[in-house]
């Protein structure tokens, strides 16, 4: 039941005897439900261990409440590119998205404006971080570098929210290896 609405819905396991559903809390709904999604949201600063159930980072950025902001997120990882260390600690790259509105036109875009792309309705796309370059759902021209993320103990990656202007979702079959499925609440 739950793969069913997982599309639909935003579920977090935040509230104490329940899971919280779009804002409204469930209680006595079991976490089994909210495991049943694939994707986690990151929208706290913060680090967070997630394991990747088939070795790819991917992330996802929705259009909807995310207008004129961007979400930044470092991330450990190995074939580094210096250019992509600016804010990050050591061994760590960093990844951006955001929406921006110039003028008339609207574009999603990852890392910068140069990897965008124009909308005029509200649309969702994603990006796969994979050293050497990241590869956006949508078709482009131009390319961005990007490292490969650092995996330890089978497919856990460190990820740490910098900024969060809106939401930002790690996609496909992943899991948050923090309990309650928060993201710490400690600034970076």
């Amino acid at each position: 039941m739950g793969q069913r609405f997982q599309r639909h819905l935003n579920i977090t396991n935040g509230t104490q005897n329940g899971i919280l559903i779009d804002g409204l809390n469930f209680p006595g709904i079991p976490d089994e439900l909210a495991a049943d999604r694939n994707y986690i949201e990151l929208n706290k600063y913060g680090e967070i261990p997630i394991e990747l159930s088939n070795g790819k980072l991917e992330f996802e950025i929705c259009s909807d409440s995310c207008m004129d902001k961007e979400v930044v997120v470092c991330y450990d990882a190995t074939n580094i590119v210096s250019s992509l260390q600016t804010g990050c600690g050591p061994n760590q790259c960093i990844f951006k998205a955001g929406i921006l509105k110039e003028s008339t036109e609207k574009f999603l875009w990852f890392m910068s404006h140069l990897l965008a792309k124009t909308f005029a309705t509200n649309i969702c796309e994603t990006a796969v971080l994979k050293s050497p370059k990241i590869i956006p759902s949508f078709v482009t021209s131009s390319s961005y570098d990007s490292c490969e993320p650092l995996t330890r103990d089978g497919n856990m990656v460190k990820l740490f929210v910098k900024e969060f202007g809106c939401s930002l979702k790690v996609v496909k079959e992943c899991k948050n290896m923090v309990p309650n499925n928060s993201v710490s609440d400690n600034t970076l």
